[in-house]
């Protein structure tokens, strides 16, 4: 058997983020020799969970790391907090909740839900990948009002209604605003019902004639449109919005928001009753990394982790034939191996500055123009561990539904619902995770928050963390004996800012070594980092296609290259069933 060094690799994958992943699942039965390395010492790169520990690691990592002092600062600004080292400097009753071991957690870096009529979880089922997956449901989706007619300064936690039953059964609405807001439902499954569904984006065509009704307003705020076509008050459109779980709020295109409404209404009820979207057990995307990579460890690829690339330089193997030589890269890692491969893909941060032909997500899902244009959008995210279980949350919302692992929570941009009648700049987005994700231990659960950065948005979400376990509190009041804020404590608090699909290493070469760096370039491809958002895009999942196209055919990255696409992530299952779980740790 050869050993790493003496091998020639046609493919190095550097990084095991969600991309780098799905890719070694779609060359999982591809024969091709695989080299998959990690500069951490854990696997999901951006899209990784971490226990208590690892996150505390993590946060020492890039506490202070601004993102002007790095090519690549996917994260920057961690700051990390426990209930034990807040300033009021209390002791903890032993009777009250408290962190639990270190590895009864798995804090999710980007937790990102699945609609079940998405691109990725069509990739999953097609790849057979998710048998080896456990998804449960997000059921309820809500928002937090200010409370009419009360003198209560606790806001409101009021359920959106997402389909026609919803809508007739809630009491939130009148029957006027309830006539309103089907009208505009109906509007949104007739012109998202054909398969250029509302793709009209700037630069597409479509057919349809419904959608070419609106084409001219497609990029247009989304907000302004539902006032002035459909009359929707304030209300109604933060229950729409909320709905579209854009960052960007009102200001999401109209094209991206019916886009995201129509994949909202035509997932409900796909896997059963009562559910749009899913999320994976364990840890979100870093599951489904960690899965992917095992496909490809059973495929036969090789993995390495605390391996990172040091140094690059192109190389030829010798051939009797000029013409028939290979041009090869010799990489440097980190662990002082040598290795020589034909193929080197990788993300931002993995890559660095190393020149590379960036693949970037496509525009099939409408992505909204900030986060098409590198560098130009970063999120603010806060996690917190709450030592309650907030079962409310997690109910089934209809007979029938499965017992729910996530909740959405959005807070309105503009609405005076923070403290001291403070209102936000941008929209607030709560993903509430049960302990059935696996992600907390039994009576707790986890916030994940998150927001478009701005100089105090860490003050916002913090904020708004206290203005939802206030809320919190008073829903539990309503549905059982009173439950005050204060036994609602945050355990733990992990603060960061995520780069949205930017920091793209540049193409451009060094005058001195124009050659050489453009052969080089030809044989690096880099993934930017995904876009920032609440769900999977599927137009991110065009980068890794691409890649694969680039795999396979050793050309170009398309059709053009001799390959056809048919069988990308398209497997039976392998023989004797189920993927051998001791071929991968």
């Amino acid at each position: 058997m050869e050993s790493i060094s003496d091998t020639i690799w046609d493919v190095v994958i550097c990084g095991t983020g969600l991309q780098q992943s799905l890719l070694a699942l779609a060359l999982s039965r591809s024969d091709k020799k695989i080299l998959h390395i990690d500069p951490n010492e854990y696997y999901g790169g951006a899209e990784a969970s971490l226990s208590l520990q690892e996150a505390d690691a993590w946060a020492s990592r890039y506490g202070g790391l601004e993102p002007s002092t790095s090519a690549v600062p996917v994260f920057s600004n961690v700051s990390v907090s426990r209930l034990e080292s807040h300033e009021d400097g209390a002791v903890l009753a032993s009777s009250n909740p408290k962190l639990a071991a270190s590895r009864s957690y798995a804090l999710a870096l980007a937790p990102q839900l699945l609609h079940s009529r998405s691109a990725l979880v069509n990739r999953l089922v097609s790849s057979q990948a998710y048998r080896q997956l456990e998804f449960l449901a997000v059921s309820s989706f809500f928002v937090v009002e200010e409370t009419a007619g009360s003198s209560s300064p606790v806001p409101s936690l009021v359920r959106i209604p997402a389909t026609r039953e919803d809508v007739f059964a809630t009491t939130a609405l009148g029957p006027r605003e309830k006539r309103k807001l089907m009208k505009f439902l109906k509007f949104v499954i007739a012109h998202g019902s054909d398969e250029d569904a509302v793709s009209s984006l700037p630069g597409e065509s479509s057919s349809s004639k419904n959608t070419a009704e609106w084409q001219s307003q497609a990029t247009a705020p989304f907000g302004g449109f539902l006032q002035s076509e459909f009359d929707l008050d304030g209300r109604i459109r933060d229950y729409v919005l909320a709905l579209t779980l854009s960052l960007d709020g009102a200001d999401t295109t109209v094209a991206d928001g019916i886009f995201r409404l129509h994949r909202h209404i035509t997932s409900m009820g796909a896997f059963g009753p009562g559910f749009a979207a899913v999320y994976p057990k364990w840890g979100g995307c870093s599951e489904i990394s960690q899965v992917s990579c095992r496909a490809g460890a059973v495929g036969g690829a090789v993995y390495m982790l605390g391996a990172g690339i040091r140094n690059l330089t192109q190389v030829a193997a010798e051939a009797e034939d000029p013409e028939k030589q290979d041009k090869l890269v010799d990489l440097e890692l980190t662990n002082d191996i040598h290795v020589k491969a034909r193929l080197i893909i990788g993300g931002d941060e993995e890559l660095g500055t190393t020149p590379a032909l960036v693949l970037s997500p496509g525009s099939s899902e409408g992505l909204r123009p900030s986060a098409s244009k590198a560098g130009t959008q970063r999120l603010s995210r806060l996690v917190a561990v709450i030592g309650a279980s907030l079962p409310f949350l997690f109910t089934p919302p209809v007979e029938g539904a499965p017992v729910a692992g996530g909740a959405v929570v959005a807070i309105p941009a503009g609405r005076p619902v923070l403290a001291e009648g403070l209102a936000p700049e941008h929209p607030v987005f709560a993903m509430a995770h049960s302990s059935d994700t696996g992600e907390c231990p039994l009576g707790q659960c986890v916030l994940y928050l998150a927001t478009v950065h701005t100089d105090n948005a860490k003050a916002v979400l913090n904020s708004a963390l206290d203005t939802l376990l206030a809320a919190f509190a008073k829903r539990n009041d309503e549905a059982s004996p009173a439950v005050p804020p204060q036994q609602l404590p945050c355990l733990y608090k992990l603060y960061y800012e995520q780069l949205s699909c930017g920091g793209a290493p540049s193409s451009q070469p060094a005058a001195d070594s124009a050659s050489s760096s453009r052969q080089q370039q030809e044989s690096v491809l880099c993934f930017t980092p995904l876009p920032a958002d609440l769900t999977v895009p599927d137009g991110s999942l065009d980068a890794v296609r691409g890649a694969w196209m680039r795999v396979m055919g050793h050309k170009g990255v398309g059709e053009e290259a001799g390959v056809k696409s048919d069988g990308y992530m398209v497997f039976t299952d392998r023989e004797g069933g189920d993927m051998d779980d001791d071929a991968y740790d």
